[in-house]
């Protein structure tokens, strides 16, 4: 029998395509015969896909009712294409969305989170959703408590221990060696496998990277007072000027123009905007130095490519990657220590070296697509 997979959630299809690793999703094709991501709010009739792999969108751009309608709108879809398996990374929202196939087709929900909201909470003071924390609380654990089997990937740190605490979650959880959420998209494993350790940069720079949305929960104002803090440090000798990349877009960016320009270090920062994920691999082999306050995909992307990596220790990071291995660790919410953790890279171009090959061995290992076929059939079988 054909096997069908739906994954759903209340994002929307145009900012994850705005992200530009959505195909990473066509690892599911190992496993399905036909792979259905629905985004339940968003703009109206929207639909692309890729191989056996459909992104479809259907919201209608108005939020508050598509999130209301969301549970009719998934069962109907539903209803359509006749799926054998459902998943999420909604752990928001996913008991309301699910709640109609959960009791009309008794459907069995996988749940695989991409994020610690605990840890949103502290590091942002904010919520997901944007809904009052008490509230945000009470839907997550519902969420939890809504789905069938909870996944998580040995590769992703500290969130093993964090559900395996969790009272909804323990008695559900199946632990694997990685999930699709985990993985960047073919074409870009391809284009990372064929990078030479000789890194010839052609820039006049010292490039640091970040890709990611522009969002405030990501936390990047907390990079541009970084870089204020690299740039004030009179004693780093370099050969060449430092420059900040930020490739991604979003409702941040110009507040974080207008940052730059206040601490009066907007000439050393350069907003890149939204690229898709095929056109990443040039910067990413020119960088020299990948900053992360919070992110996911992209981090792993620079891991593949053996960039040096300074993040936050916070997140799936902790408990996965180890300090002064195969990552530079900085103290949660302080720009100036994350700066001094760049500022020993820019003046140990040997440590940078030993970090960055680390990184991507380490990557290989963790994020090699090798076992993902055997992996989902364990992963979907009840």
């Amino acid at each position: 029998m054909a096997r069908r997979l739906i994954y759903f959630g209340t994002g929307k299809l145009e900012d994850m395509l705005a992200k530009g690793n959505v195909w990473y999703m066509r690892h599911y094709e190992v496993c399905f015969d036909k792979v259905y991501v629905v985004y339940l709010m968003g703009k109206e009739d929207k639909s692309v896909s890729q191989e056996s792999t459909y992104l479809i969108s259907l919201g209608s751009g108005r939020n508050k009712w598509d999130l209301f309608i969301a549970p009719y709108r998934l069962l109907k879809f539903s209803r359509k294409v006749k799926p054998t398996s459902y998943a999420t990374a909604d752990v928001v929202f996913s008991w309301w969305a699910s709640i109609l196939i959960r009791i009309v087709l008794k459907a069995k929900i996988v749940l695989m989170p991409v994020c610690m909201p605990h840890i949103i909470y502290k590091t942002s003071g904010k919520t997901l959703s944007g809904l009052p924390l008490w509230i945000e609380k009470v839907f997550v654990r519902s969420s939890f408590g809504s789905s069938k089997r909870v996944l998580v990937s040995h590769a992703s740190g500290d969130y093993v221990k964090w559900l395996s605490n969790m009272p909804e979650a323990k008695n559900k959880l199946k632990v694997v060696d990685t999930i699709v959420d985990a993985m960047p998209t073919y074409e870009f494993v391809e284009q990372s496998f064929k990078m030479s350790w000789n890194r010839d940069h052609t820039s006049p720079f010292f490039i640091l990277l970040y890709v990611g949305r522009l969002h405030s929960e990501k936390l990047v104002d907390q990079l541009i007072w970084m870089m204020k803090f690299v740039l004030s440090d009179s004693n780093i000798q370099l050969s060449k000027p430092i420059q900040m990349i930020l490739i991604g877009d979003g409702p941040e960016r110009q507040t974080l123009e207008k940052l730059s320009r206040e601490l009066g270090v907007e000439d050393s920062i350069k907003f890149i905007g939204y690229l898709p994920n095929e056109q990443l691999a040039d910067y990413y082999s020119e960088a020299d130095i990948f900053v992360s306050p919070l992110t996911g995909n992209s981090l792993r992307e620079a891991a593949l490519f053996g960039l040096p990596i300074v993040a936050y220790e916070m997140d799936w990071v902790v408990g996965m990657f180890r300090h002064n291995k195969n990552i530079l660790f900085a103290k949660p919410g302080d720009p100036r220590d994350m700066a001094q953790q760049v500022i020993r890279l820019l003046r140990d171009p040997e440590l940078a070296i030993h970090i960055g090959q680390n990184t991507r061995e380490f990557a290989w290992k963790t994020w090699g697509d090798t076992n993902i076929e055997e992996e989902l059939a364990h992963s979907f079988e009840w």
